[in-house]
């Protein structure tokens, strides 16, 4: 009995020490962004631009039509501002990193710390997007929620809200990780990455809602995860969903990320056998 005991607190020990490793990774990625404070305050000017600019545009747009898509203008305007917030807060440049790490031969160094490498960068990217959502994120909130244009969310729609970005963090993440690991298998530039990110914002929604789309790419949308970054997120924030779906929402996203976990595990292994063989 006692022996059992002893085990499970080793045990016990052993995870803690653990997660003491990865959350120093964590605050490496929150002190990293804290260095390049005037790369974070241009980032933070240039938020406020794109959203004004879209919400001008949708203004002009909707003098014509009163609703567009089932959105009326005060639920666009809505959309659009906490949808390039939310960009904020899952934008941590992870496959530029890892995709580099790549190229530049230097994730030998990682291969041979005695951690988890999909692990340690997951922390790595918490700690980033904390920064981001302290530095950006937080202080558009502050400038939005003054505008007559912004529908507030009721109390239930979200705390829906919360958890569906939540587990839409870690679907983002392991596209990234994907993203970043192709580098093993084809060249790896800065170009890749964006045209990666243009395809996946407009499938999630950010560019436009998704009910903007004509019906054969709406059906595509629908059927990628990529819906569950912003759009499906919107839908419970604007109360145009609610406790009825959240379920299959979460069901659904749960889903994704045990797919996307390991086609990621499964390349990131083809990747280190594919540098072994070459001697890397």
């Amino acid at each position: 009995m006692f022996s059992d005991k002893n085990h499970s607190t080793n045990e016990f020990v052993i995870v803690l020490n653990s997660l003491k490793i990865y959350l120093q990774f964590c605050k490496i990625g929150f002190l990293e962004y804290l260095a390049y404070r005037v790369m974070n305050f241009m980032h933070f000017l240039s938020y406020p631009i794109i959203i004004f600019a879209h919400i001008y545009f949708y203004e002009a747009v909707y003098q014509v039509k009163s609703e567009i898509g089932s959105f009326n203008l005060n639920q666009v305007v809505t959309y659009v501002a906490i949808s390039w917030i939310l960009r904020s807060f899952y934008r941590t440049y992870i496959s530029n990193t890892i995709g580099m790490k790549v190229r530049q031969g230097q994730i030998a160094m990682d291969l041979v710390k005695p951690i988890n490498f999909m692990g340690y960068n997951l922390f790595y990217a918490v700690g980033k997007s904390f920064y981001r959502v302290f530095s950006i994120a937080l202080p558009l909130v502050a400038i939005f929620i003054f505008s007559d244009k912004i529908i507030p969310p009721s109390l239930d729609s979200f705390l829906m809200f919360l958890v569906v970005i939540v587990l839409a963090f870690f679907i983002v993440y392991l596209i990234d990780f994907i993203i970043g690991v192709s580098a093993f298998f084809f060249d790896f530039n800065n170009g890749f990455v964006w045209t990666m990110e243009s395809i996946i914002a407009f499938f999630a929604g950010l560019v436009v809602p998704l009910t903007f789309l004509p019906k054969p790419l709406l059906l595509i949308a629908e059927s990628l995860p990529f819906q569950n970054l912003y759009f499906i997120p919107m839908q419970f924030f604007l109360g145009k969903i609610g406790s009825e779906v959240f379920f299959e929402v979460v069901v659904n996203e749960i889903f994704w990320i045990a797919i996307l976990f390991f086609l990621s595990r499964f390349l990131y292994s083809l990747g280190i056998q594919k540098l072994t063989i070459q001697g890397g």
